[in-house]
């Protein structure tokens, strides 16, 4: 009987090691899955950061483009004004 015991104590403790070597692996397998989550995670942060300092580039380059388009204008505006006073005076001397 006692031969028959550690037969069976000894088949449940290769049973116990060989499931405690497979918790092992999936801990290993987990904590290296855990370490790659974190590092897409800080991926995603850098490239949202970066998203944000070019949306942000974006919308300055667009301000100055808006207020170069609105300068030029302005400038169209005074030269039409000029040419449009030259030409009226070229036109009254002719008169004159």
């Amino acid at each position: 009987m006692s031969e028959r015991l550690i037969r069976i104590t000894s088949k449940k403790n290769e049973e116990i090691r060989r499931l405690n070597s497979k918790i092992e692996k999936y801990a290993d397998d987990f904590k290296e899955f855990n370490d790659k989550q974190l590092q897409l995670n800080n991926q995603q942060q850098q490239l949202q950061a970066k998203i944000l300092e070019q949306t942000t580039q974006l919308k300055d380059t667009q301000q100055k483009f808006l207020d170069s388009a609105e300068k030029s204008s302005e400038l169209k505006d005074k030269v039409d004004k000029i040419e449009n006073t030259s030409l009226w005076q070229r036109i009254t001397r002719k008169f004159d």
